[in-house]
């Protein structure tokens, strides 16, 4: 009798860290195959970068992001030239050169959700935690992908079998 009550008071107790305890999440999701989403974890202010090809000039254009206050806040674009389509972006930001870098930083601007369509190759590739993932290998050539936050809580990991913290894709 004893053991039952030890195991159910147990139970609650995990019931009740669950459902008391949440987590974010960068959500990725596939717009052209349904239900198909990658989940990787973020902290308050933790920053992830965007690199992609320029289609023009060629050359690499870093974007970073941060998560803020429940959002995708976008901190600054790093890239070598103003090359086509890159323009100014007037009243927003600080420039930066160092060398043949051009930085905008500070822009701090809210832009979730967005939609980025992948391109052939390596052209995308999402950094976070010391990890590089290229969005077309993971989604496909000329897929629409709509990048989001979210907040899951213990008990909605718990249903989709997600370990708190891990990254994670879903079908």
């Amino acid at each position: 009798m004893l053991l039952l009550l030890f195991l159910f008071t147990f139970l609650i107790a995990i019931m009740l860290y669950l459902v008391n305890n949440s987590y974010h999440y960068l959500v990725i999701e596939n717009l052209e195959q349904a239900g198909e989403k990658y989940y990787l974890p973020v902290q308050e202010e933790e920053e992830f970068t965007i690199k992609y090809i320029h289609s023009v000039d060629l050359l690499p254009v870093y974007e970073i992001y941060s998560h803020h206050r429940g959002n995708i806040q976008l901190k600054e674009t790093h890239f070598y030239n103003f090359g086509a389509g890159m323009g100014l972006l007037k009243d927003r930001g600080v420039y930066v050169e160092e060398g043949d870098l051009l930085k905008i930083i500070e822009i701090n601007e809210q832009v979730e959700p967005f939609v980025l369509r992948t391109g052939e190759g390596p052209n995308q590739i999402l950094m976070h935690r010391g990890k590089n993932y290229m969005l077309a290998e993971h989604f496909g050539n000329d897929a629409r992908l709509l990048l989001k936050t979210t907040e899951l809580s213990g008990i909605e990991l718990f249903t989709k079998a997600l370990i708190p913290g891990e990254e994670i894709k879903t079908k």
